[in-house]
């Protein structure tokens, strides 16, 4: 991200302010009379900005939805209220480099609940549950608990949820992220509720509730690739926000392979939300044999095709983040026993005897390479990105946990480039067709010798220091 601009305004006022590393908005800045305040100050980390309130004086809001919070780390556009004094002030973040005024402009008539694309994106409600965290600035204890166990079903790349993280069930977030309170609705309930479900979804935004719904992806446009054949197709995405004066709806999914928030008008949205059970998924194994394709809409099976008629309603709860060393150490005891012992999950529990885990993950994940490699097929990138997240999360891990281990530090690091330059080479094979097996799987060999023996060294400082307290 280039240079950021940050785009105050005050009743007819505006000025713009080029933001490059750390900027404080004053209460003079706001054009608020009187001594001069300091309101919140702006660090720009990367293409993120986080803002931390600075005086207790100060009501900070987002605009129309009343969500109060004292420190926000943000990757969008976002417009805030502040109140000091009686006097009400605007604040607009435009996270780009030169701007001719629209987009600050347009942030004034969005009311949107702070979001951002979080560490790990892997699939849509996970990954919406740690954007909303990751956004309140309540994400990272809650993250080094939990992503500690990768698993991936056997008969790999056949369904189009076969690798993930190891998490509590959607309809029980509550339980595994006390930090969520989730409220589920059906339709029928919002239809005999609301006038529409634009009405509806604008009214969950000023309670401050993100709702997380399925929709039919072939009115959304952003979701195809230039030239790409669209056709029915259920997917899920999180609704964040809305746009009175434009009538657009803010959704946040992957489009086009990236995590990100789109804008889409309330008519497609409509469409989109009222078909979202056509008949849908048509197969795309990407292989090139037919009974590949058979298999995968075979096993998609009813509960895939069923899935998704529920509203869920997440809201935060007003919990202080902590770290679960109990629960930490025990799914990394699981990862090395190549078990599932301590994270419940009733859906994927049922096939249990078709998945793999923790070092069983590792080892079916190269196996799963090499024969895509040996056939010709395309690899399918989710499982090497999980692994780069786990050493992501595993280095964030470290410095929460204020390990000071230099040979245990080298070795997330190692990992980190590891993974990284697999994606790449994979990614290259996946166009051209033309790879180095050998060369991928000795490189796959190392990457999967340093995560496991990263989760051992974990173990031993948990049994050493840490295991005797419940949290930090």
């Amino acid at each position: 991200m280039g240079m950021t601009k940050c785009c105050i305004y005050t009743g007819k006022s505006s000025a713009e302010i080029n933001l490059d590393g750390r900027l404080m908005i004053t209460s003079h800045m706001c054009g608020i009379p009187g001594q001069s305040v300091d309101f919140l100050l702006l660090t720009k980390t990367g293409s993120q900005v986080v803002l931390s309130q600075i005086s207790p004086e100060i009501d900070i809001r987002f605009c129309h939805c009343g969500l109060q919070k004292d420190t926000l780390v943000l990757d969008d556009d976002f417009a805030l209220q502040i109140a000091y004094g009686g006097v009400l002030a605007e604040v607009c973040i435009v996270l780009s480099g030169a701007e001719d005024g629209s987009r600050c402009t347009n942030l004034r008539t969005t009311t949107k609940l702070p979001f951002c694309v979080p560490v790990v994106c892997v699939y849509p409600f996970y990954a919406s549950v740690l954007g909303i965290l990751e956004a309140n600035g309540c994400a990272r204890e809650w993250m080094v608990s939990h992503y500690l166990l990768p698993w991936c079903r056997k008969d790999a790349d056949i369904v189009p949820y076969w690798a993930d993280f190891k998490s509590g069930e959607e309809e029980n977030v509550s339980r595994w992220c006390p930090l969520l309170d989730v409220e589920i609705l059906s339709r029928e309930a919002v239809r005999e509720g609301y006038r529409s479900a634009i009405d509806a979804f604008r009214h969950f935004i000023s309670q401050n509730k993100y709702a997380y719904i399925s929709y039919n992806a072939y009115y959304v446009d952003e979701f195809w690739s230039k030239g790409e054949h669209r056709h029915p197709y259920k997917h899920q995405c999180l609704v964040i926000g809305y746009d009175e004066e434009r009538e657009s709806m803010l959704i946040v999914d992957f489009f086009c392979g990236r995590f990100k928030t789109v804008e889409v008008s309330y008519e497609k949205f409509l469409m989109a939300y009222d078909t979202y059970d056509q008949l849908n998924n048509m197969p795309r194994t990407g292989r090139l044999d037919g009974q590949a394709d058979a298999e995968y809409v075979e096993e998609l099976g009813e509960r895939e095709l069923e899935y998704g008629h529920e509203i869920k309603l997440l809201s935060l709860r007003d919990a202080p983040p902590e770290i679960d060393l109990c629960l930490m150490y025990g799914l990394a005891k699981d990862f090395l026993n190549g078990t599932d012992t301590v994270v419940r999950h009733e859906c994927l529990d049922r096939d249990r005897d078709k998945m793999s885990f923790g070092v069983d993950f590792l080892r079916d994940i190269r196996s799963y390479i090499q024969k895509n490699m040996e056939k010709g097929w395309n690899i399918n990138l989710k499982p090497l990105y999980i692994i780069q997240s786990f050493s992501r999360v595993m280095k964030i891990r470290a410095e929460m946990l204020g390990i000071d281990d230099q040979a245990f530090l080298k070795e997330i690091e190692e990992a980190l480039t590891c993974s990284s330059m697999i994606l790449g080479i994979v990614m290259r094979y996946n166009m051209t067709g033309r790879g180095d097996s050998p060369r991928i799987l000795e490189r796959f060999d190392r990457l999967a010798a340093l995560e496991i023996h990263m989760v051992e060294g974990l173990c031993d400082i948990l049994e050493k220091d840490v295991v005797p307290r419940k949290s930090v």
